[in-house]
């Protein structure tokens, strides 16, 4: 029953986080247009990948350690502090570089996606520390605040018909980013059990790096696919056939809301059978995500077939097929999941090179499916994330179930 309660928090606190942002797209898409839409897109897509860089390798060997070996939790919970710290004052550095070089608006407004990256590292490792002490409800306060708060501040601005340039909304966001991630501050130097001696960090850092380093590219995956998307597709079709990709794509990501939702959840209580060897509970949790997320993917679909598009503006009522990109995020949730395995039994190299093979072989995919037509260019892309997650289970959970 707690299991049950705690998922729907995780759930409902991450609907509120990624809702949020879904909310600016009438505004972005009235306001700015497909081009604007897709550069303000560009710009959370950088802050990502920055995000990952900074503590996608550190956030899954905290997990594995919490379970492992808890002695070296803290450590690693002090290990993201400094790299949180590192990272933002570098990209500040670079920031404040480029500005002063006056470089064009664009590449300022992708320099601020690097900096919001360095700052939700200190959120990450805040927020990992939470879900594994079982603490939903201030995981849910701390990671919803604000997009909550930034999408209110926006809408008030249009109601006072204020217009907003585009810089201007994104400085906005990294300053309120910058307010809302001060709690996770405190949380992490609250949590803070200093290392004995710089040697016993050395190795720490060391051995974190090398666990984690190989989950990158499955971590950028999915990012790495929509950077290499919309090259193809404004190689092949131009701006305003991106525009409604990256339309689509948001409205899609509702999918991947649930599945956040749920691996927060979930995640934690398969490690621990995993590490008592429960593999059946296992097998039972990877097939009730499986179930839950379709059914969630079916009825998104249906809503976008029906024209559910158009709340991003007129423009985009016709998604040109891109409605069908859902069930291609579906099985990369699927597969995220699934790398649970590798995680627990340390065997990431592996991994790593699954990826590698994944991205490269991608890159023919969809240059070749958007040589063709949209149509083509979206069943390559379902196809290639069939296979993906079948090898991923294959080599994976399947070993032990």
């Amino acid at each position: 029953m707690v299991m049950v309660k705690r998922t729907f928090v995780y759930i409902f606190g991450e609907i509120i986080a990624r809702i949020a942002p879904l909310a600016l797209l009438p505004y972005l898409g009235w306001e700015y247009g497909a081009s604007g839409l897709a550069l303000y897109s560009t710009y959370i897509l950088i802050g990502f990948f920055a995000q990952s860089i900074g503590c996608a390798w550190l956030c899954p060997y905290i997990h594995v350690m919490f379970f492992k070996r808890p002695s070296r939790y803290l450590s690693l919970i002090k290990l993201g502090e400094i790299v949180g710290w590192s990272q933002l004052l570098l990209s500040l550095v670079l920031l404040v570089v480029l500005y002063l070089n006056g470089v064009a608006d664009e590449v300022l407004i992708f320099s601020c996606g690097i900096v919001l990256g360095a700052i939700q590292v200190f959120l990450q490792v805040a927020l990992a520390d939470l879900q594994l002490r079982g603490d939903a409800k201030n995981y849910v306060l701390l990671n919803s605040v604000r997009p909550i708060t930034f999408v209110v501040i926006v809408y008030v601005a249009l109601y006072f018909e204020c217009s907003i340039p585009l810089p201007l909304l994104v400085l906005s966001n990294i300053a309120l980013s910058g307010v809302c991630v001060i709690p996770a501050m405190l949380l992490i130097r609250k949590r803070v059990c200093p290392v004995t001696s710089l040697s016993n960090f050395r190795l720490l850092a060391r051995e974190a790096w090398g666990f984690g380093l190989p989950l990158l590219p499955g971590v950028l995956m999915m990012n790495f696919r929509t950077a290499v998307d919309r090259v193809v597709l404004g190689s092949f079709y131009g701006v305003e056939i991106v525009g409604a990709y990256v339309a689509a794509y948001q409205l899609s990501s509702v999918v991947m809301v649930l599945s956040s939702g749920l691996v927060k959840a979930l995640g934690p209580i398969v490690m621990k059978c995993l590490s008592v060897g429960d593999v059946a509970k296992v097998k039972k949790l990877v097939l009730v995500y499986a179930l839950i997320l379709l059914v969630n993917t079916v009825v998104v679909f249906g809503l976008l077939t029906a024209g559910f598009g158009s709340i991003a503006g007129e423009e985009f009522s016709d998604l040109h097929g891109f409605e069908f990109l859902i069930f291609g995020l579906l099985c990369q949730c699927v597969a995220g999941f699934l790398t649970a395995y590798f995680q627990y039994y340390r065997k990431t190299k592996f991994l790593l090179q699954l990826n590698i093979i994944f991205m490269a072989v991608y890159c023919c995919f969809a240059a070749v499916g958007g040589g063709i037509s949209i149509s083509a260019f979206v069943s390559a892309s379902f196809l290639f994330s069939f296979i993906t997650s079948c090898l991923v289970y294959k080599y994976g959970f399947k070993n032990i179930f």
